[in-house]
């Protein structure tokens, strides 16, 4: 009944302010990353967490691009329009969210509606890379479905434009180490990075790094899954990212190169002079 009666209320709420749509406000205090209220795990390792910016929406599985943003007048609320895409080619979606500001630096979504909690107010918020030199920054992606393997992403060459490397990890040794290029405009507000491919295709998409500690490549791995899946049937010895295979490390003939869509901020560690 208290469920029943609380699903009512919320809807009663979004009827209400679906009709107060104005100008968009200058404070974008959703560009975060939230969790469910009821979660138990941390947020580095939950599977409801969501992470907002500006263009983007990046899920546990799945990456989102907003097509439209549109604040509430009078209310700190934003419904966003999605365009999503799920892991290694699954067909893409179209979803709208709304998302609410509550006080105690909580926050809401419809649909389904659901209490958040934003990661950055709580003791397991990532680490930040604001005190530490761009070209020191380590940023890390893990898969629960592979434990004891990681990959680090590292930007070079400062923070305009230059060399970038990622590396994968199993048990501590390196496999395989890619080397692309990234580039930003307007000083460091449209940003790109480049990865060649073994078709003789490069993959070239933005990034944008969120509250100092995520990294975001929208689709990254999806655009390489889908155009690398027939690279051996082309006669490549592998498909994925170009990369330097390393301590005897063979992919499998069905096994891509593939990276990630996110990675966070890990640690500051100066590159050796």
């Amino acid at each position: 009944m208290g469920d029943a009666v609380g699903n009512v209320r919320a809807g009663a709420l979004v009827i209400a302010v679906l009709g107060l749509i104005g100008p968009a406000s200058s404070a974008e205090w959703w560009h975060d990353s939230f969790i469910w209220e009821d979660s138990v795990q941390a947020c580095g390792d939950n599977d409801s967490i969501a992470t907002y910016s500006d263009k983007t929406v990046e899920l546990w599985e799945d990456g989102c691009t907003i097509s439209k943003k549109t604040p509430i007048s009078g209310l700190d609320a934003v419904i966003l329009d999605l365009h999503c895409q799920g892991p290694e080619g699954d067909p893409p979606w179209k979803i709208r969210k709304m998302l609410f500001k509550l006080p105690n630096d909580k926050a809401a979504e419809f649909p389904p509606f659901q209490m958040l909690k934003r990661c950055s107010s709580l003791k397991d918020a990532p680490p930040k890379a604001t005190q530490c030199d761009f070209n020191s920054q380590i940023f890390q992606a893990t898969d629960d479905q592979k434990p004891g393997t990681y990959q680090e992403l590292q930007f070079l060459e400062g923070i305009e434009n230059g060399a970038v490397t990622l590396t994968e990890f199993a048990e501590g040794k390196p496999r395989w180490v890619s080397r692309g290029e990234h580039t930003c405009s307007n000083g460091a507000s449209i940003c790109r990075v480049s990865f060649s491919l073994m078709s003789g295709r490069h993959v070239i998409l933005p990034y944008e790094i969120v509250d100092s500690s995520v990294l975001v490549i929208p689709s990254l791995r999806q655009d390489v899954y889908q155009s690398e899946r027939g690279a051996v049937m082309q006669g490549k010895n592998y498909g994925g990212l170009v990369a330097d295979l390393l301590g005897g490390f063979a992919p499998k003939e069905d096994e891509l190169i593939l990276p990630y869509n996110v990675y966070r901020y890990s640690e500051c560690r100066p590159q050796p002079q």
